[in-house]
């Protein structure tokens, strides 16, 4: 406590300088160009940009836990020249600029560890397939994909020290899904905050899974009760959106987590204390919702639009089945299956390098995990990280993958496992070098 009083001291007149610059800012546009929007957003980038170097975890956390806000802030209906952003990607850009500033002063390169080669194969087919037939929204979706594919997972894999175990990630997604899964039941609706309900449902899912894994691993903290109530609350949201990818989210994140863990009693566990809940919880919902949520006649609305997209991707994929028609198709029409959207986009060896760099990720976290003890710091990392990409892979075969929200959500925990990875990478070398030490 007194390092820290001591540290924030010491810091005083350079955070003041500079806490006085955002001031003076926004000041300045509300007097001179009655713009307080603009200075707002002066004052936001420095006082952000202050944070992220000075504290990159809550930097981190507020790029992680703003992810279920999916709202835009461009500001422009006719976004489809420069795209759209949230507040997420705002911040991950912000903290990007920082990551770099700082990568540049240590002299570090950057990498993306054992997908390192698939990841690269995947955008080299995505640039090669798009250059035969480009298209005006093309750039814009290749940055799309950078953002989340390369610069959050690198972000979150190597921005903080290895031995960090982001907590203040995870309980900041946590209280944000609380809240909207408590939004979602105190109104009785599924569209909170102009949010549609499958983004709500997904998010509320991720921040589900992340709750289920913090409450198993806290076993001997305190509030550990707390942590239980608020994945109750989560859960009784997430059956109330009636978003059924999101459903399947969850359950295939948390099979994949005890795949990588080997270890299939604490989803036992679970299964078993959450199954009254939610049978209570299905019984209460008005009939309506239950035949909207078993129902998969084509003739309904919503499951007829997904075959109609299914079926306009086919017929696109059979113009181009190799190397696909170039990526923006997915701008184009309504892409609720990433599998039929990427052949379209990318043909037959696009989605092969896609799907390779999912299970070359999660063999890496496999392999990581089983070098780990509960006693490690980044002990649930790997298997989280896992867990929350391939939950949000089997999301995309039934809704949007190429959103945000919690394709956000899902590469920032997979660049945490990576992290776990440099971590055990790391003390196997220190530990081989004691050996050498000693051996001498």
């Amino acid at each position: 406590m007194q390092m820290a009083t001591q540290k924030l001291q010491s810091n005083a007149g350079a955070m003041t300088m500079i806490v006085g610059a955002a001031v003076l800012a926004l000041v300045t546009t509300i007097v001179g160009m009655q713009q307080p929007i603009i200075g707002a957003g002066i004052a936001y980038v420095i006082i952000f940009l202050v944070i992220a170097w000075r504290r990159p975890d809550i930097a981190l956390m507020l790029c992680f836990a703003s992810a279920p806000f999916q709202n835009d802030l461009s500001g422009d209906q006719n976004t489809e020249s420069h795209g759209k952003f949230s507040v997420s990607e705002v911040n991950i850009m912000l903290t990007f600029m920082v990551f770099i500033a700082r990568r540049i002063q240590t002299r570090k390169m950057i990498s993306l560890g054992p997908i390192s080669i698939p990841m690269a194969l995947y955008f080299a087919i995505s640039l090669f397939s798009s250059v035969q037939s480009w298209r005006d929204i093309t750039l814009i979706s290749m940055i799309q994909m950078a953002l989340y594919l390369v610069i959050t997972f690198v972000l979150f894999a190597q921005l903080m020290p290895l031995t960090e175990n982001f907590h203040l990630c995870f309980y900041g997604l946590m209280l944000v899904g609380t809240f909207l899964a408590s939004a979602a039941l105190m109104t009785s609706s599924t569209y909170i905050l102009g949010l549609h309900k499958n983004g709500v449902g997904s998010s509320i899912a991720a921040a589900l899974v992340v709750g289920m894994e913090t409450w198993v691993m806290r076993k001997n903290r305190p509030y550990r009760w707390l942590l239980g109530v608020a994945v109750l609350v989560m859960a009784a949201g997430l059956l109330h959106t009636l978003s059924r990818g999101a459903w399947l989210s969850v359950i295939t994140g948390m099979i994949t987590i005890s795949l990588v863990r080997r270890d299939f009693k604490k989803l036992i566990r679970l299964a078993l204390i959450l199954a009254p809940l939610i049978a209570i919880l299905w019984a209460a919902l008005p009939d309506e919702s239950k035949q909207y949520a078993t129902g998969f006649d084509s003739q309904r609305a919503n499951i007829a639009a997904r075959y109609k997209s299914m079926h306009l991707a086919l017929d696109m994929f059979q113009k181009s089945p190799v190397y696909g028609l170039g990526v923006g198709l997915r701008k184009e029409y309504d892409a609720t299956n990433i599998v039929f959207a990427t052949l379209a986009e990318t043909g037959v060896i696009g989605l092969a390098a896609f799907l390779f760099i999912h299970v070359a990720f999660v063999v890496t976290m496999s392999r990581t995990q089983m070098q780990l003890t509960p006693r490690d710091p980044v002990y649930s990392l790997p298997a989280l990280g896992a867990g929350l990409l391939i939950g949000k892979l089997c999301n995309g075969m039934v809704d949007h993958y190429w959103s945000r929200g919690a394709l956000t959500m899902a590469w920032a925990a997979a660049g945490m496992g990576l992290s776990a990875y440099w971590y055990v990478r790391r003390r196997k070398m220190l530990l081989a070098r004691m050996q050498m030490e000693a051996a001498r």
